[in-house]
Parts: structure tokens; C-alpha cells; sequence
């Protein structure tokens, strides 16, 4: 297998902040037939690309907030009896 080529990316949301990783890899396919391959023939293989999570932060605060908002229940009315 060749070594991994990697590139990095941060994000940020208003909850959540993280950065990840595109990891990609070469492998080797199956071949088609059974048997020995022959001297000359070079295996098939296949890019693969993973992302991967490499670290990740919660901002307490917000979520706390966010919280309060979505709880919050307003009942406006007209009718009086």
C-alpha cells in the first residue's frame, strides 16, 4: 500500500467546531479470474477516499442558549372568556 496523502480543513458552527481530514489511499482490487497472476501483470487498484474526524469541540454555551430558545413557549390570544 502507498502512504496516505492528507489534507486538513477546519470548521466552524455556531454549536460545534471541528476539523477533518481527507485521507486518501491506494488498494489493490480483486482480479476478475482465479488463479496465479501472471510474471508481467500488474495489479489493478483503487483510490480510496475516507474523512476522518480528527478533533472536536462543543461550545457549551451556545447549545445551553439554543436550549432556552427552543423551551420558550409564547401563548398569544384574543379570545377571552
Amino acid at each position: 500500500m502507498m502512504p496516505s496523502k492528507a489534507s486538513k480543513k477546519k470548521n466552524k458552527a455556531r454549536q460545534h467546531e471541528y476539523e477533518t481530514e481527507v485521507v486518501c489511499r491506494e488498494e489493490p482490487l480483486k482480479r476478475d479470474y482465479r488463479g496465479r497472476p501472471r510474471k508481467d501483470e500488474e495489479a489493478p487498484t483503487a483510490t480510496i477516499y475516507r474523512v476522518r474526524l480528527v478533533s472536536f469541540l462543543e461550545n457549551l454555551e451556545e447549545i445551553e442558549h439554543q436550549l432556552k430558545l427552543a423551551s420558550t413557549f409564547i401563548l398569544i390570544t384574543n379570545w377571552l372568556d
